[in-house]
């Protein structure tokens, strides 16, 4: 009888328990890209109004938040550390700086045209490699709102309801998720967003450098091919998420909506190539 040595049957021993630790790749895994032709996407809006004591505040539909531009810190979200400062440089441009959860505050630039029909955004990303891009958003003025409704609303104001002209430049064109057993991993490519959560477990933060801090993420898989996720602010619930991968791996579908208008909800679609 051939007898196998103690010491050939501990490796077999470990090599079974490092097989049985390895992560298969699972349908989920990889880097997928954005099909605008396949994807339904509602133009983002933005509300800016301004008090008679110069006090801004804006709504983008799932946060808002109340500064002056004074050059003084003003928090984005009671309790949780972020701070926006403003600085008005001319009476077109508004710079902004946030405190996020990185190092670095990001830096933002609102720039109004010369006949006050149209705002544009510049956001100075911080990329999760560390490199640094401009985000270009562009709004046009909502024609339906009247302009008295808005105290310096007209030709030379910020204050207005905006409808973004180009709704596919906000969503990032490449996301990357990782499916390891519970364990869920998500990467916004374009706004530098990463987030680990444990199914069925309790939220757990949102990073990036840009992040604006209090946000959180939680995961529910009901099925094998659809993920849900619910993120949060401050506690408060702002986006729910549904994720499914098609039967062959080669489609993924996000479709998201706020809670207080589960109608209107956005489809976009993701190919891995």
């Amino acid at each position: 009888m051939n007898v196998k040595s103690p010491l050939l049957l501990c490796l077999y021993f470990f090599a079974a328990v490092l097989a049985g630790c390895h992560h298969w790749p699972s349908p989920w895994d990889g880097q997928w890209t954005l099909d605008e032709s396949k994807s339904h996407f509602a133009a983002p809006t933005l509300t800016i109004t301004l008090t008679p004591e110069g006090m801004y505040h804006v709504d983008d539909g799932v946060i808002d938040y109340s500064f002056r531009c004074d050059g003084n810190p003003y928090p984005t979200t009671i309790g949780s550390g972020g701070f926006f400062s403003c600085t008005q440089t001319d009476p077109t441009t508004i710079v902004l700086k946030e405190k996020a959860v990185g190092p670095n505050p990001t830096n933002i630039r609102w720039e109004l045209s010369t006949d006050g029909k149209t705002l544009t955004t510049i956001d100075r990303l911080i990329q999760i490699g560390g490199s640094t891009k401009d985000k270009q958003l562009v709004y046009a003025r909502d024609p339906e709102v009247r302009n008295s409704d808005f105290r310096d609303s007209g030709s030379t104001g910020f204050s207005g309801r905006w409808i973004a002209t180009r709704p596919f430049d906000f969503p990032s064109k490449t996301v990357v998720l990782i499916l390891n057993y519970n364990a869920f991993h998500f990467e916004d490519q374009d706004w530098g967003q990463v987030s680990d959560s444990l199914i069925d477990e309790p939220p757990t933060p949102i990073r990036g450098a840009n992040q604006r801090f209090g946000f959180s993420r939680s995961v529910r898989m009901p099925g094998l091919r659809e993920i849900q996720t619910e993120d949060t602010c401050a506690g408060r619930v702002i986006l729910r998420t549904t994720w499914k991968v098609s039967d062959d791996g080669r489609t993924l579908s996000e479709e998201f909506w706020v809670p207080e208008k589960p109608s209107q909800k956005n489809l976009l679609v993701y190919r891995k190539y």
